[in-house]
């Protein structure tokens, strides 16, 4: 496992953040992709941001590499990029790579903010984000 240190990124102009919505994030970015690929919907339950997919369930908690934000736009849930690109919103199919973290653990001392409460396992490490067209 190779991780490269990398600060966080600057908000995005006219980022509205949701303080209602969980955003978990990593320290650092992984740099790995284990070529795992989950699809399901984003969606937003109860307090936290989860893929939740086709066969349904719970879905899971996404933990979200460096230089991802998410949205309030007017009530819609957006993810943006770095540059305030819009790379996805709550409600629609994507699919998410899967990064790797020594051993395979997710640990509170690799998150930016310990994981709240509310929003418990199963989750999933993105490492990178397609939307279905």
């Amino acid at each position: 496992m190779v991780v490269t240190y990398e600060p966080h990124h600057d908000v995005p102009a006219g980022l509205n953040l949701p303080p209602e919505v969980a955003f978990p994030e990593i320290r650092v970015r992984t740099m790995e992709d284990l070529l795992m690929d989950l699809t399901g919907r984003l969606e937003a339950m109860d307090g936290c941001l989860r893929i939740v997919p086709p066969a349904g369930g719970p879905g899971y908690l996404i933990i979200w590499q460096p230089g991802y934000f998410l949205n309030d736009n007017q009530g819609n849930l957006e993810v943006w990029d770095s540059d305030g690109k819009v790379v996805a919103r709550v409600g629609q199919e994507i699919t998410l790579g899967m990064g790797g973290l020594p051993g395979g653990i997710l640990k509170e001392i690799f998150l930016r903010e310990p994981l709240p409460a509310q929003c418990p396992e199963p989750y999933w490490l993105m490492s990178g984000i397609r939307v279905k067209p």
